[in-house]
This record gives structure tokens, C-alpha cells and sequence, in this order.
């Protein structure tokens, strides 16, 4: 094929336009005027919640664990991921086959394999943050339960599962650029649609194990139902992505049987491959960010809230220098609030983290037999937590 005869084939329509329909190269309907504003919006969002994350982390309880460099990690690579979404939104995201032309389809199919092969990447690294998260959270150190068990094992299972996802894709088509070239003569693609769905099943079954895993130790606290409620909530956002997966299993579905208008439908998958890895990041953020809500929410004017962040970091300084100028003794300090006099703190301001752990007579007792009561203050100002062994 000549150079000449290449370009007249890259300008026809991508696939021939079915009954009583033309072609529309000029103005096709596309989601890049809805889509883009949305996906600026949600990347702003999402943004602002690992930004209040980091910031509870790194000022607040000042604890930097190998899970939260993990989930950073998978937001860096998020920005990469939203990078390749951004392009696709330049390449006819969500027109129909017969409205774009076969070089258009090159360009938006390649950006799209290419971004499935990153979504695989960040999934599997939120999923080892949160799982991870989870393990700190509700497993005392030392104790090898059901809960530990059953967490190392979907960590395990999540690994092998990302990766045989990523070399599937990698390994879908010889050579690989067949994905998404028609041009490309000779060669040869694998049937993976079944692969595929079972994937996704998996997926979701995944999603499932992650979301009720803490419920089970969060309902047999002996704590108020109020509280159980605000800390079952926490670790619930795991739905969200359970039900992206879902959707993501019907258009595959979908995808499988009908493969006519296909930029149509990789460009669905592609935005709720968007909300899930979003999603993702609710999960391994919500656990700290009421500690940031709480804080913001109590301040009544602009200038209150510079006092607040101005006296977040005093409190900061003063504890790195050994907390030599700490509350008085009837003041309890509480993260993510302001400073009250005489109030009861609540489960809300425990720090997650160190929510299963307790150490009595030198043992960590684990969380089917603890009751969390009360927080009182040391004679320097720092809390600490009184638990009833029942």
C-alpha cells in the first residue's frame, strides 16, 4: 500500500454508517462538551481530598505509614491515567464509529488500551494501600485471625489478579499495535471476551470482600450504635466502586456482542473506569478526612479558619519540641477540632490508625473484646485513649 493510497483509507469512515444514516466527521455527537467540564471538576475533587488527606497525615497525626506512600503512589500515577483521558477527550470521546474516521479511530483506541493498562496498575495500588490500611486498622500486631488471614490473602489475590489483567492486554494482539490499527496486515488477536468477563466478576467480588471485611469487627464493638453507624459509613465508600465495576461488567458484556459501534462504548467504559479509580481513592481517604471536615465545618468566618490552620501548626511545632507549651489539663485537644473544655470525646475522635490498638499488662487485645470509652489527656496535653476490657 502506498503512502497515498494509506492516507485516502485513514480518511474514510471508521465503520460503514448503518440504514438511513451518514457520516458526520464535522460535528459529530461526542461527549467532550459535557465530559471535560465533569472530568475537571472531578479531577479538582478528588484532588482536594488526597491534598486534606496529606495534610491530616503529614501535620496532624503526623503518621507517614508504607500504606500512605502507596496510595500517593497510585495518585501519581492517577495523574498519568487522567492525562491519557484528557487526550481521548481530544479524539471524538464518545462519537459513534461511522461519524469518525479510521485515523481518528486510531489515535482514540490507542490512548484507551494504552490507559486500561494504567487503570490495572493503579487499581492493584490502591487496593494493596486500602487492604494494607485495613490490616493496621483492625488487626492488633502479633494476632494472626480471621481478619488478617483473610486480608493477606486478598492482597495476594489482588497482585495476581492485576497482573495476569496486564498481561492479558499487553499480550492481546501481535503485534500489539492490531489493537487498535486495521491497517496493520497479518498478525493475529487473541478471543479474550470471556477472559475479560470473568475478570471483571472477579473484580467485584474483590470490591465485595473489601467493603464488609471491617464490618464484622465494627459490629461488635460495645459502643453506642451512633458510633458504630459513623464508623461503619467510613468503610463503606468500597460501593461506589463495586457498582463502577458492575457497570463495567455489563458493557463488557455488551462490548462482547455487539462490536459495530465500539468508540461509543469504549468511551462509556472509559469514564467509569474514571469514577472507580475515584472512588478507589474515597476509600483509602475517608477515614481521616472527617478529622479535615470537622475542623473547617466549625469555623465561622475566613479569619476563624486562618486561626484554626495557624493554630494546627503551633500545636504541630509544640509537639515536635517535646510539647513543652501543651493545653492545661482540663483542655482536651481532639484532631480535627477545635479546642473545648469539658466536652466527651466520641469513636469520631479516635484516629483510625491506631483505632484496634491497646496494650494491657503488656498484651494487645484484640477488637472482639474491647470497649472504647473515653479519651483523657496526659499531664503534657496529648491523648490518650481508656479502654474496658469486657
Amino acid at each position: 500500500m502506498t503512502p497515498e493510497e494509506r492516507n485516502r483509507m485513514l480518511d474514510r469512515p471508521a465503520v460503514t454508517p448503518p440504514h438511513n444514516l451518514t457520516s458526520n466527521f464535522d460535528n459529530p455527537t461526542e461527549y467532550r462538551p459535557w465530559w471535560l467540564p465533569v472530568q475537571i471538576t472531578l479531577f479538582t475533587l478528588l484532588t482536594l481530598i488526597v491534598g486534606a488527606w496529606m495534610i491530616v497525615k503529614l501535620r496532624v497525626t503526623k503518621k507517614v505509614l508504607i500504606e500512605d506512600y502507596v496510595i500517593f503512589l497510585a495518585y501519581l500515577e492517577f495523574l498519568v491515567f487522567m492525562t491519557f483521558v484528557f487526550m481521548m477527550s481530544d479524539h471524538r470521546l464518545g462519537a459513534h464509529m461511522w461519524d469518525i474516521t479510521i485515523r481518528t479511530r486510531i489515535k482514540l483506541f490507542k490512548l484507551y488500551y494504552d490507559s486500561v493498562l494504567l487503570y490495572f496498575v493503579i487499581m492493584v495500588t490502591i487496593r494493596v494501600g486500602v487492604i494494607l490500611q485495613l490490616v493496621r486498622t483492625f488487626v492488633p500486631g502479633g494476632v494472626r485471625d480471621t481478619v488478617w488471614w483473610t486480608a493477606h490473602v486478598m492482597l495476594w489475590v489482588n497482585i495476581v489478579f492485576y497482573f495476569v489483567n496486564f498481561v492479558v492486554e499487553l499480550k492481546y494482539c501481535t503485534p500489539r499495535a492490531k489493537e487498535w490499527d486495521p491497517t496493520i496486515e497479518g498478525g493475529s488477536c487473541l478471543n479474550a471476551s470471556e477472559v475479560r468477563f470473568v475478570i471483571a466478576i472477579l473484580n467485584v467480588l474483590s470490591d465485595l470482600i473489601i467493603i464488609f471485611l471491617p464490618q464484622r469487627i465494627i459490629w461488635k464493638l460495645n459502643q453506642p450504635l451512633k458510633a458504630r453507624l459513623k464508623l461503619s459509613v467510613l468503610f463503606l465508600f468500597g460501593i461506589f466502586s463495586m457498582a463502577c465495576g458492575c457497570v463495567q461488567i455489563y458493557l463488557g458484556i455488551d462490548m462482547s456482542i455487539d462490536k459495530m459501534d465500539k468508540s461509543y462504548k469504549i468511551s462509556n467504559s472509559a469514564i467509569w473506569a474514571v469514577l472507580e479509580v475515584m472512588s478507589g481513592f474515597l476509600v483509602a481517604c475517608s477515614p481521616v478526612i472527617p478529622k479535615f471536615l470537622t475542623l473547617v465545618w466549625r469555623t465561622t468566618s475566613s479569619s476563624r479558619i486562618g486561626t484554626t490552620f495557624r493554630t494546627l501548626l503551633r500545636i504541630s511545632s509544640n509537639g515536635s519540641r517535646g510539647r513543652s507549651n501543651g493545653p492545661a489539663e482540663d483542655e482536651i485537644l481532639t484532631i480535627g477540632r477545635l479546642p473545648e473544655r469539658n466536652r466527651r470525646p466520641g469513636v469520631s475522635d479516635i484516629d483510625y490508625d491506631n483505632l484496634m490498638e491497646d496494650t494491657i499488662d503488656g498484651t494487645k487485645s484484640g477488637p472482639d473484646n474491647i470497649s472504647l470509652r473515653e479519651l483523657s489527656t496526659h499531664s503534657d496535653g496529648s491523648l490518650r485513649r481508656e479502654r474496658q476490657v469486657t
